[in-house]
């Protein structure tokens, strides 16, 4: 009995180890792959809001006089500065999509704005009557509104991730002065031909102001990803370039002689500034 035991133990396990390694050697399955993602549609009408930030490179204010009093005080030191502050508003537009990966569209948006900046800058003037004090020019920009109008053109990625670039038209309200100030203790005058004039101590004798309406270009490009069915959320990155403007800083009535024909251009240079913002659209 032990002899037939032993041996019928041994045959169940040589069974079982059989049956294991043929198992083994079965092809194993892999796991079922996750579904592609549905693809999304993004041809229609679109509107939405965005909210960001902009900042400006160094714009650049140059000054010229335009008479024999303002020439002889001197025109002033340009002067730069940069513009920075918040921005916010809204967008709307239509996109065709030509195939599963190609997407042309337009879009027009319009932002109000808080960026700002201001500079100043001081030279030492001397007049013939051998008077001389160090003069102070100071110029403000604010962007009170851009807009623009825009082609797109983007790519469709597996995900339904849209990345697009865009370029157009861009238009927007500055609101920009400048003043001309003697803070020394001398005051300042001279008498040429026809030309009478004085900048007295502690006073701002020139001071203009202008609140242009602005044209140019933009380009840039961004990141545009469906959250619903009408619903897309969107990043974006935009230079702007609008146009420089001029205008002029008239001699205020500083007594006891006034030069009322004196005057000194002010020159504001182009105003470029950087876009970055975020934005949800709901497409019909």
């Amino acid at each position: 009995m032990g002899r037939l035991s032993s041996l019928l133990v041994a045959t169940v396990a040589a069974g079982t180890f059989t049956q294991f390694a043929y198992a083994a050697d079965l092809p194993v399955k892999a796991p079922p792959a996750s579904a592609p993602a549905a693809a999304y549609n993004w041809t229609g009408f679109y509107v939405g809001g965005n909210a960001g930030g902009g900042w400006s490179a160094d714009p650049t204010v140059n000054f010229a006089p335009n008479d024999s009093f303002s020439a002889q005080i001197g025109a002033g030191a340009p002067t730069s500065f940069r513009i920075s502050g918040a921005l916010g508003g809204f967008q709307v537009g239509y996109n065709w999509q030509f195939n599963q990966v190609w997407v042309f569209g337009v879009e027009s948006d319009f932002d109000f704005s808080s960026l700002r900046g201001s500079g100043t800058s001081s030279f030492f003037s001397r007049l013939p009557t051998g008077i001389g004090n160090n003069l102070l020019q100071t110029t403000n920009q604010r962007v009170q509104w851009f807009g623009t109008v825009r082609g797109r053109v983007g790519y469709v990625a597996p995900n339904n991730m849209l990345v697009y670039g865009t370029a157009g038209f861009a238009y927007g309200k500055a609101s920009e002065n400048a003043s001309y100030a003697n803070p020394g203790p001398f005051g300042a005058f001279t008498a040429a031909a026809n030309t009478f004039g004085s900048c007295l101590a502690n006073t701002t004798c020139y001071a203009g102001a202008s609140k242009p309406t602005l044209t140019g270009w933009t380009a840039g490009g961004g990141l545009e990803l469906p959250l619903l069915d009408h619903w897309t959320i969107k990043a974006e990155y935009l230079f702007v370039s609008l146009g420089g403007n001029s205008f002029i800083e008239a001699n205020l009535p500083s007594a006891p002689v006034p030069a009322p024909n004196a005057s000194i251009a002010v020159r504001f240079g182009e105003t470029d500034f950087h876009v970055v913002r975020g934005g949800l659209n709901y497409k019909f």
